[in-house]
């Protein structure tokens, strides 16, 4: 099933950059929610694979299961823009985008936006977030007290930086805060849903049926 739902996920996004580039900027809007499904699985994941690891190993899985194929895109992005903007970064680039794109920091373009070099590598910002939460946590906490600490760290930073959250993305000042919107919570309830499934939580059939119908409802 979290393959199917990758899938699932992974055509959402890409439909929606495809229509967005080609055809219109509003165009599927509906696929933006692939990346919705992409950090419930995430938190899935980790608690299901990761909660059991040394703090060491699950940073240096973490990271190599990411960064190496997201720096063999930035870079050729990086080229591919310099060779169209007269040997320079100019554009919607920018140096310091550039270069915090390669530590999977959140900075602004220069057009304003929280965006790096690579648009969907915004989603890849939050991720390894999430993964450093749970290596602090695997390094800190006992394992039994995994889950709840998880919880709590990712849930008191929302609330913390709420003051300055609750401003338009533009207007933070300071791009990593867009980390700590509640956006974030869907990873805790990916590792709640699991810590559920392990301890045999089950929900019939028509249950399911008609949440999955209430989704689709409420997406369309």
């Amino acid at each position: 099933g979290i393959q199917i739902l990758r899938a699932v996920a992974a055509l959402c996004v890409v439909f929606r950059h495809a229509g967005k580039e080609a055809i219109d900027p509003n165009s599927f809007p509906i696929g933006q929610f692939g990346v919705d499904i992409f950090f419930v699985i995430s938190g899935i994941v980790i608690y299901r694979t990761g909660r059991n690891l040394d703090w060491h190993v699950f940073f240096r899985r973490r990271l190599a299961r990411v960064v190496p194929m997201y720096w063999l895109v930035l870079l050729l992005h990086l080229a591919v823009s310099i060779a169209t903007h007269d040997g320079t970064l100019r554009g919607a680039t920018g140096i310091t985008n550039a270069v915090a794109g390669f530590f999977v920091i959140p900075a602004f373009d220069v057009e304003g936006n929280i965006f790096p070099p690579v648009v969907p590598g915004w989603s890849l910002n939050y991720e390894l977030y999430f993964y450093v939460v749970c290596t602090f946590v695997l390094a800190l906490v006992p394992r039994h007290r995994f889950l709840p600490a998880v919880c709590a760290v990712i849930a008191g930073m929302i609330v913390v930086m709420l003051p300055w959250t609750a401003a338009p993305a533009r207007s933070l000042g300071f791009a990593p805060l867009v980390l700590f919107l509640p956006l974030s919570l869907e990873f805790v309830a990916g590792m709640i849903l699991a810590h559920l499934y392990e301890r045999g939580f089950r929900t019939g059939m028509p249950v399911n049926a008609v949440l999955l119908a209430s989704a689709l409802v409420w997406l369309f």
